[in-house]
């Protein structure tokens, strides 16, 4: 599948991708496509590695990686998905924030056959006493560790959100 972004008539990005998610990033993302040219033009750069993230690509020399402020901000614009620990360890959200969690509890398959409220994201997240970061909002009661590093994401211009909850 090739991939093409236009603005009026002019080209502006094309490539060849399998990944059928682009274009409802794109489209989540609409706000800054529809700013000026120079934040469009980063956020397509940003694409091509979100893409490559996701293909699986960029995930084996950066995300299994530790979380690191500058790395993230150099690799990724307007995009954060992280879970904190109760400890305040800030882990990506591989595949997924759910997964994440999982993986954190190291919850096996039977267990959550047992017990299928851990199938549900809020319930991972009230059992785990982690909180799931997006770029603009977390979900999950933040303890005062977790606010801390997550005031330093927002300090450092990784995390846009609120500090209070709202989710």
């Amino acid at each position: 599948m090739v991939t093409s972004i236009i603005n009026g008539s002019n080209l502006i990005f094309e490539q060849e991708k399998s990944m059928s998610d682009f274009g409802e990033l794109l489209e989540a993302n609409r706000n800054i496509i529809d700013s000026d040219e120079e934040e469009f033009l980063r956020y397509v750069k940003q694409m091509t590695k979100q893409v490559d993230y996701i293909e699986g690509r960029f995930e084996k020399v950066y995300i299994n990686e530790p979380f690191d402020y500058k790395k993230h901000k150099d690799n990724f614009t307007c995009y954060l998905e992280v879970i904190i620990t109760p400890d305040g360890e800030i882990k990506y959200a591989v595949p997924d924030h759910k997964t994440a969690i999982i993986n954190y509890c190291n919850l096996s398959k039977e267990e959550l056959k047992k017990n299928r409220d851990l199938q549900i994201l809020d319930s991972l997240i009230e059992y785990s006493h982690c909180i799931c970061v997006y770029t603009y909002e977390y979900r999950g009661n933040a303890n005062d560790k977790q606010l801390r590093v997550l005031s330093s994401l927002k300090d450092y211009g990784l995390y846009k959100g609120d500090l209070k909850n709202v989710c």
